[in-house]
């Protein structure tokens, strides 16, 4: 209600096994309400091929990182199993890939549905780990989430520490 608020969304973040054959990585699915993630954030400009919304109507459906579907040598359609922390294994067909420009995320990340990510955490439908908000004013992020931290005793990360994190990540990855 917030009028400096565009959306909130929420997000279920797990750590899985990709496994297809003998390949095994590591790597973390996000669960997401698809519409709203392209709504809010335009996931569909780094969906390089297959369509978000068909990630919205398959309950068993994953977009995954270019990266993760490169070395796995995967295309749409096949099925790639994810195994949880918990032992379970997860089979999802492949609607499309995701490309942010970053090997860092592309070759570890994937999208599902928020379900489908909540199933393979063994969570209830109520469970999220992220709540994901949009502002109309990127510049008021900081303030934002130093509200937020204060008032309901959460840690928030606002847009611009969280890209000044990757950027020293990467620079140090870079330097090594």
């Amino acid at each position: 209600q917030d009028e400096a608020v565009r959306g909130a969304i929420p997000q279920v973040q797990a750590q899985v096994f990709y496994m297809a054959g003998s390949i095994e990585l590591n790597g973390v699915v996000f669960g997401i309400d698809v519409m709203e993630e392209e709504r809010l954030f335009n996931i569909g400009d780094y969906v390089i091929e297959g369509d978000p919304q068909d990630l919205a109507k398959t309950n068993n459906g994953i977009i995954l990182g270019a990266g993760l579907g490169a070395k796995m040598s995967l295309k749409v359609g096949d099925r790639v199993q994810l195994s949880s922390v918990n032992g379970g294994l997860f089979p999802l067909k492949i609607v499309g890939f995701y490309q942010s420009g970053l090997a860092e995320i592309d070759d570890v990340q994937s999208y599902v549905n928020l379900a489908t990510a909540q199933n393979i955490l063994g969570k209830g439908s109520d469970y999220i780990s992220d709540i994901n908000v949009k502002l109309f004013n990127m510049d008021k992020a900081p303030l934002m989430a130093e509200q937020i931290s204060g008032q309901y005793d959460l840690t928030a990360v606002d847009i611009k520490t969280a890209n000044a994190q990757f950027e020293t990540g990467t620079q140090i990855r870079n330097i090594i």
